[in-house]
């Protein structure tokens, strides 16, 4: 046994968080998804009694995994850390030591609590956390101790309640530099970052009667792409979830075309007001489609020089998020 196992915080499962896990699975479209609900929302569940017994407030039914929804979309495990942001809770199985980190939890994470779930369901250990993560696979004789996310929360809270600007700016500076530069150049290669899949494959995991099963949808998928590349991005906004999807070009006279589209993933049409907004290298507006009542997506289109780099932002209400890329 090493460090990590001897270390391990082990707690009960009631009865309660398996019949909800259970509850969950039932609704899930196949049994490999069912079993990957299952873990994940004992693994939150888990996480959650041990924060509340070290007084740290959570809300789990403001969690993405709780969505019905999002469990069918995604492979998440969230958990709302009151006035802090999301903690992504992790399960292993029994003789396990490496731990799955699917992309879409890369980002927009305060950190990340490694629970090991036992064969019987009756019982977890958590084995401790890492902070951040960019690959796909965790290695548990790396992990830091579970206490070391106690301390981490706290400092977060104390620094939401001085409610500074000069702290809240930090705290933006932070979340802006832990987004990648994606490289769309390196696309038309076959080298793509994390984060972004095949569009077949991330909306062939959603329920057929979603909006992205809608005719406008289903024509761009279609589209003959032979010389096209086009990969997708999860987005959370908060109030509901969508879909980043880029497409780009071959070069036309020097020139990098580029597509960038947002459309509806939880309901028929995106929300009124979001906007997409695309930024030239000083960060000034270049262009900007905003969302009406009716419209199941909006899109932009542009071109640029290899290696000239350009910034896109997704705002909706209080929310906005920021994906930079380099042609």
């Amino acid at each position: 046994m090493n460090t990590t196992e001897e270390s391990a915080l082990s707690l009960p499962i009631p009865t309660e968080h398996r019949r909800i896990a259970r509850e969950f699975a039932l609704e899930q479209p196949t049994e490999a998804k069912a079993e990957s609900v299952i873990q994940n929302t004992l693994a939150v569940l888990v996480v959650r009694d041990y924060l509340e017994m070290m007084g740290i407030a959570t809300n789990v039914a403001e969690s993405d995994c709780w969505n019905p929804v999002m469990q069918i979309c995604a492979n998440i495990a969230d958990l709302v850390i009151v006035e802090v942001g999301k903690l992504e809770c992790r399960s292993l199985k029994t003789g396990e030591s490496i731990c799955y980190m699917p992309p879409e939890v890369w980002e927009n994470r305060i950190g990340y609590a490694i629970v090991r779930i036992e064969e019987d369901l009756r019982s977890a250990s958590i084995l401790g956390m890492v902070s951040q993560v960019s690959t796909e696979t965790i290695a548990i004789d790396r992990l830091e101790p579970i206490e070391d996310l106690c301390v981490a929360i706290a400092a977060l809270q104390a620094s939401v309640q001085s409610n500074s600007p000069q702290t809240n700016n930090q705290s933006d500076i932070q979340l802006e530099r832990s987004q990648p530069l994606v490289n769309l150049g390196n696309w038309l290669q076959g080298i793509v970052e994390a984060g972004w899949q095949e569009v077949e494959a991330l909306f062939q995991q959603q329920p057929v009667q979603l909006a992205w099963r809608s005719l406008t949808l289903r024509q761009i998928l279609d589209e003959p792409s032979d010389s096209l590349t086009r990969r997708a991005k999860l987005l959370n906004l908060g109030a509901q979830s969508v879909a980043l999807v880029v497409t780009i070009s071959e070069r036309d006279r020097d020139k990098v075309p580029v597509r960038l589209a947002i459309y509806p993933v939880t309901e028929p049409y995106l929300p009124e007001s979001l906007s997409l907004k695309v930024l030239d290298e000083t960060g000034a507006l270049f262009l900007e489609a905003r969302a009406r009542r009716i419209d199941n997506y909006i899109q932009l289109q542009l071109s640029g020089d290899p290696n000239e780099h350009f910034s896109i932002q997704i705002s909706l209400g209080e929310v906005m998020l920021t994906e930079k890329f380099t042609l």
